[in-house]
């Protein structure tokens, strides 16, 4: 099975909105080819001509087609949001999770309607242009069947924005906050504490997880620079990362080891990698089963979804930081030509 390279797989979401995009701006180019095919069946061979029709019919402009892949641009141009600000540095889970809040906002406008501004809107207002008389104009290929209460053949455009916008929120809304509620409420208790004992109390349970044993050295340490460790006050509330490292630069051990632990530096690390591994396979316009929860928390997307799909880039990323060499300037011919096929073939036996 063919598989992207590292850094595709890395920032797949930037990956995928491309990919996309290209397919919709080269749409025309494709079309006009396909329908050249089509209008001289007598200089191709009858599998292309056949190919070529069957192109034309699926990626017509107002199919589902040319509609599903705006919709994924859309969809995915949000999750390359939470990617894109969750990468600068110095940022922690709050502060993530903020950026989240925000998609979930967005995702909110794409509920009913093309989001503004995007691939969808866009496309919208070409067919009403190639199709003036009509500005409803959709693919009405018919249903194989007419029981909705099994698996049907063709499915409305609106029931596959409601499972795409559903799912997406799922993920960033249900399935993300389930490791890291108790976290964030803690990172936000200690920010906001105003007296030394308020951050003990918060901060005790938390210490063996941190691998702190000596209470007494670390209640020590807040009760003698507590003072040293409060933000400033014109630190806004809600700025947790802000507020979390002027409290670290005024901590003395253990206090500083204790609150480095609730640091999280990017790019590629926790909720961001968590967003762009997440399962990545959309089945265009056919109805996948009888239940109503069928993608249940998954961003379920066409294009590139067989390769990425239950791919957890921990391990790549991990390696790929780790190595000293990120490109190759020069082809390495020693690693070429020790290649068994190509002793083989070049091989001066008879």
């Amino acid at each position: 099975m063919r598989s992207f390279p590292p850094h595709h797989e890395v920032r797949f979401a930037q990956h995928l909105v491309q990919l996309c995009g290209a397919i919709l701006f080269n749409l025309d180019g494709c079309l006009k080819h396909w329908q050249k095919i089509c209008d001289a069946p007598r200089e191709y061979n009858t599998k292309e001509v056949s190919s070529a029709k069957g192109f034309l019919k699926l990626w017509q402009p107002t199919g589902v087609q040319a509609w599903l892949t705006a919709v994924m641009v859309d969809t995915c141009c949000i999750f390359r949001y939470i990617e894109k600000e969750a990468q600068k540095p110095g940022i922690i889970i709050p502060d993530i999770l903020k950026y989240r809040d925000t998609a979930l906002q967005k995702l909110d406008i794409m509920q009913t309607e093309p989001y503004p501004g995007g691939q969808e809107e866009l496309l919208t207002k070409k067919i009403a242009e190639l199709h003036p008389e009509n500005d409803e104009a959709v693919d009405n290929t018919p249903r194989r069947t007419h029981n909705t209460n099994v698996t049907t053949f063709r499915r409305g455009k609106q029931p596959i924005r409601q499972e795409v916008i559903d799912s997406s929120r799922n993920f960033l809304q249900t399935r993300l906050n389930e490791e890291q509620t108790e976290i964030v409420t803690t990172i936000i208790n200690l920010t906001s504490a105003k007296r030394a004992i308020e951050f003990i109390n918060i901060a005790l349970p938390q210490l063996e997880s941190s691998g702190i044993s000596d209470k007494q050295a670390f209640i020590d340490a807040v009760l003698e620079n507590f003072t040293e460790m409060l933000p400033d006050t014109h630190i806004p509330a809600r700025d947790y990362g802000v507020r979390l490292y002027q409290m670290l630069r005024g901590s003395k051990q253990p206090v500083t080891k204790f609150l480095s632990g609730f640091c999280v530096f990017c790019p590629h690390s926790m909720t961001v990698e968590r967003c762009v591994s997440t399962y990545n396979m959309l089945f265009s316009n056919l109805r996948m089963a009888t239940s109503e929860k069928t993608l249940n928390d998954r961003l379920l997307i066409h294009w590139n979804g067989v390769p990425t799909s239950q791919f957890d880039p921990s391990p790549m990323v991990q390696e790929f930081l780790q190595k000293k060499q990120r490109r190759m300037n020069l082809p390495n011919l020693s690693s070429y030509a020790e290649r068994d096929f190509v002793k083989k073939f070049f091989t001066s036996d008879c």
